[in-house]
């Protein structure tokens, strides 16, 4: 069973993209008169998670290639470290971060 990193590492990947898409969409659809900056907010803030979530693949891909070849093999829960759980905590801030620019960004009033 894979450790516990590479499954959060799954499940917040595309879940973060999944939420930009939504929330870039819903906004679109709500504030009409800004929509092409809208759209170019959640464009800019898609990408950039895009490239951060290759970073973060590239982090955990690295550690867990690290722990497989650990030789003797560690005892206990967590032998990976607490290094790559505080760099996906950096990964999720990011992650809400953009969601919330998405979220607020341009300002404008909403269609009724």
């Amino acid at each position: 069973m894979p450790p516990v990193f590479i499954w959060l590492y799954f499940l917040l990947a595309p879940a973060g993209a999944i939420l930009l898409l939504v929330q870039t969409a819903r906004r679109a659809l709500r504030v009409t008169q800004h929509r092409p900056t809208t759209i170019a907010v959640g464009a800019a803030t898609f990408l950039l998670w895009v490239g951060a979530s290759w970073a973060m693949g590239f982090m955990t891909f690295v550690t867990a290639y690290g722990v497989a070849h650990l030789r003797p093999v560690p005892i206990g829960h967590f032998p990976e470290g607490w290094e790559i759980y505080a760099m996906l905590a950096l990964y999720t801030g990011l992650g809400v971060g953009l969601v919330v620019l998405t979220s607020t960004f341009p300002r404008g009033r909403t269609a009724a």
